[in-house]
Order: structure tokens, then sequence, then C-alpha cells
């Protein structure tokens, strides 16, 4: 009966039904539409502001191509509150009772909007500003952070269609965004100290019988201060460019071979001469490690986002014995690996924390023959090479492959890799002595090269597709025996087995016969 009570007449709209603000129940569908055009027309030219703190913006419809479907709004209005007799009622008494308030459905020129989006934020936008450190003398002082406020786009953009498309003109204020600095004052306390001990006194070089006694100004003017966001301090920067190529011109010295001349007194040999090479520069440190261990966290981190929505995946890092054994001449390298591995180990942790079922696993390969080789930069005077023995690296994606088939923990692929891993765990000392002498040969085959003059992908990329192998192709082992055991180790282990059984057989039929 209550339901019937309520359910008033099928071509009125409910009662306390509101569409843009107006109150339309009541209202015959086409009694509505017609109130809601006459209203809009009436306010088609009549602007609504769009306040941000003191800055105001006045728009009208049309600046923004506003087109309003009242036609589409009444249908909604009264689907909501239709239906046959009873439930009719009951609908009904909702909307009487809550109330309803419809938006229109709206159409704007996005083009237009985004436009004027972009006015009002050039206008309102205040960007966050990082605490820094600067000099005044040779005093650091630490420079404040300060929060920014930008323009909320998105919520902004629906107010502005709200408010264009609805049927009153008051006043309206635009979302904002507080834009917080990443690094504050306290957190530059101290590199405040580190900078202030840098300055302190007097640095002094030596290179055999030369000298430099580098006073604090020209201390200041090599470092590079935190700031934009950085909070370490660093050497770097144009004033430490300049210095350095200053100091490699006078530093840098070729070597000279031994020699004879012949002469009046008869044949005299011209001794010869070491050469002198300025050290690798620490920017060039800074940006391999930037690249390989940061490019590695975020392409694992990117990974790790679709794969814990998915529910499940298997990342590989792909590592090498230089992750637990460095090498000389490839210091940043073997740091950046070895970072790679201290981030693998801990995101492994984590993820068990969190019963993820995603699972992340570690590769590690002995020398490969690829491409790196041709287009790394060295200042060697002969070819790099990897340390041999070395391999082809179809092994190496038949190993990625099965682990990604298999997950484990960390995998060693071949013999060599395993002996220098091991090897570093029980021998690291005599591991030090020996490099320190064969190290240097080990990483050259006979090839000279102009080290000045080659083509590196250190800061981009080289053009052309070098393929997967390298040059090494006639030293290098398409597989390895130990890698084929570890891939096989159940067939191998039943090998054993029938093998210890056929043996025991033998020997007890030799025993009896």
């Amino acid at each position: 009966m209550l339901g019937l009570a309520f359910a008033g007449s099928p071509s009125r709209l409910a009662s306390g039904v509101r569409i843009a603000g107006v109150d339309v129940g009541g209202k015959t569908p086409h009694q509505a539409r017609s109130i809601l055009e006459r209203r809009a027309d009436a306010l088609a030219s009549v602007p609504v502001t769009f306040r941000v703190g003191a800055r105001t913006w006045r728009l009208e419809p049309r600046h923004l191509g506003i087109r309003v479907d009242w036609r589409a709004a009444v249908d909604a209005v009264r689907r909501q509150g239709n239906g046959f007799g009873p439930l009719r009622g009951f609908r009904r008494l909702d909307l009487r009772f809550f109330g309803a308030d419809v938006a229109p459905p709206t159409q704007v020129d996005d083009a237009a909007l985004q436009a004027k989006l972009d006015e009002i934020a050039a206008a309102v936008n205040v960007s966050h500003r990082e605490a820094s450190i600067v000099l005044h003398g040779l005093r650091p002082q630490i420079v404040p952070s300060r929060t920014g406020h930008v323009l909320d786009r998105h919520a902004a953009a629906a107010t502005i269609v709200r408010a264009l498309s609805g049927l009153t003109r008051e006043p309206v204020g635009l979302p904002i965004q507080l834009d917080q600095p990443k690094i504050n004052a306290g957190d530059l306390r101290v590199v405040q100290a580190e900078v202030r001990t840098a300055l302190s006194a007097h640095l002094h070089l030596t290179l055999g019988a030369t000298r430099w006694n580098l006073r604090p100004p020209r201390i200041a003017r090599l470092l590079e201060l935190p700031a934009d966001g950085r909070r370490d301090l660093r050497i770097g920067g144009s004033g430490a460019s300049n210095w350095f190529s200053a100091l490699a011109k006078r530093v840098d010295r070729s070597p000279v071979d031994a020699d004879w001349a012949v002469g009046k007194s008869g044949i005299r040999v011209i001794p010869d001469h070491p050469g002198y090479v300025l050290d690798v520069p620490f920017e060039q440190h800074r940006h391999t490690v930037e690249v390989n261990y940061l490019g590695t966290v975020h392409g694992t981190l990117s990974a790790l986002r679709y794969m814990e929505h998915a529910g499940e995946g298997v990342i590989i890092q792909i590592g090498s014995a230089l992750v637990y054994r460095s090498i000389p001449l490839q210091s940043a390298y073997c740091a950046s690996k070895a970072a790679i591995r201290g981030f693998t180990d801990s995101l492994r942790c984590e993820l068990i924390h969190a019963r993820s079922r995603v699972k992340v696993c570690m590769l590690q390969l002995p020398a490969v023959n690829t491409p790196q080789f041709e287009v790394v930069r060295t200042r060697l005077p002969r070819h790099p090479m990897p340390v041999p023995p070395i391999f082809q690296p179809e092994m190496a994606a038949r190993a990625a492959l099965h682990l990604a088939r298999h997950p484990r923990r960390e995998m060693w692929v071949g013999w060599p890799a395993a002996r220098a891993i091991f090897a570093q765990k029980f021998i690291g000392g005599l591991l030090d002595r020996y490099l320190s002498k064969a190290g240097w040969e080990a990483q050259m085959d006979e090839r000279p090269i102009d080290a000045r003059a080659r083509h590196d992908n250190l800061y981009q990329p080289l053009p052309g597709d070098r393929g997967a192998q390298g040059p090494f192709g006639a030293q290098a082992r398409p597989a390895s025996l130990a890698f084929f055991a570890r891939l096989h180790a159940g067939k191998m282990a039943a090998l054993g087995t029938a093998a210890a059984v056929a043996l025991a057989l033998w020997q007890w039929k030799s025993r009896t016969a």
C-alpha cells in the first residue's frame, strides 16, 4: 500500500529531483526540459568567476564550447523514478526523502579547456624549491627549502565544466595542490660540515717530483654543491672539468720505447721512458654507476609494478663473477654490479615478507663474447677483451631461459664463474696479488688501438646493430660442462647412480667369480 500511495503519475517526474540544482520534481519531462533550456539560455552570456587566491578568471560556456544535453538529463531523472506501480512508489519515496541532483551530460572543447588550464596554471603555479648549499666566500650556507603549490588540473577541469554547465553563476574556487620539496635544510647539515672541512686547509698533491698546492678558493671551484634535489657533495661542474683538462695537459706524457742511434763514438742505446695518463675522471665513474645500477633499479621497479598487478612473475638480474670478485681497470663497472646484487638481495627479502609470488633471481655469468668490447671506453694501448676463458652469448641466453622456467635465488653459469667466486671467499688476498700482475695483459689482445680516436657508447649509443656475438668467436666456447650438468642435474644424478650400481655389481661378480 505504501508503494502505491507514493507511486504518483508515470507521466511526471518524481518529487525531490533536481537537475543542475534546479527542482524539476512533479513536472512532466517536456515542462522540465523547457524550464532548464530557458534558464540555460538566460545564463549563456553570464560569466562564471573562477578564483585562485587573489587571481580571477571570468568564463562563459561558449568560451570552452560547452554543450549541455538537457533531454538526456531529463530522461535519466525519469528512469530513476519510473517502474511498475509499487516499485515506482518505493523509488519515488526514496527520492522524496533523500533527494537527487543529476549533473547533465556535457560536451566540451577539450583543446580550449586545456589551453585555459595552461593559462591558469602558468599564473598560479609556484614550484617548490629544494634546500641547497651556496658559498658566501668560503663559508657554506644552507638555502632553506620552500613549499610550492600547483593547480590540480584534473579536479580543476571537472570544476570548470560543472560550473559552466550549471544554472547558477556563483564564484567558484579552483583546487590547488601543495608541491612539497624532497630535500629540507636538516638533510644538508652533514654535507655542510663536509664542505666546511674540504675548504678548511690547503690540499697538497704529488706526482713524482712534481707538487701541486691547492688553496681553498681553488678547491671551492672544483666542488659541485648540493642543489636541484641532490644531497651529496661532488667534484664536478665546469670548474672541475677545466682544471682536470689543464692538469692532464701537464701530466699526460706518452711512453717512449727503447731505441738505438749511431754516432761518432759508436752505437748508443736510448733508454725507454714510461708514460703517464691522468686517471679516469670522477664524472665517468658516476655516469657508469648511474646507468648500470640505477638503470637496473628503474627497470626492475617498472617490471615489478606489472608483475604485482598480474600476481606472479620472474625478474632475472644479469650479473657476473665480477659481482663477487672485482678486477683492475673496471672499478666502476664492478662497483655497479656489486650494487645490483645488494639491491636484488634486499628486494627479494621484501617480496618474501609481503608474501609476493614474484620471484627475483640473479644470473652470474663467466666472460662472454659480446660486442661490448668493441664500444667500451678504454685507455688501454691494445684492444680490450674479456678475461679468458670466454663463452658464447647463446649459453647465457639458455641459462636465462632455464632460470625463468625454474626460478631459484642465484645461478652460477660455468666453472670459471664458480671458481672465481669460491676463490674470492677463501683466498681473496692471493687473488689481489695475482690480478695486480696478470690483470692487465689478460684484458687486452694483440690489436693496437688509439684510445683517444676510438668511438664509444659511454654517454650515447652508437649507430648500427652489432648482433649478439663479439669479435672473439675463435676463442669462445659454445658450452660449459658444469653448466650442462646443472641444467640436467636429475639426469646426471640418475646416470651417476646407475654407474655406481653397475660398478658395484661388476665388483661383486669379480669377487664371486
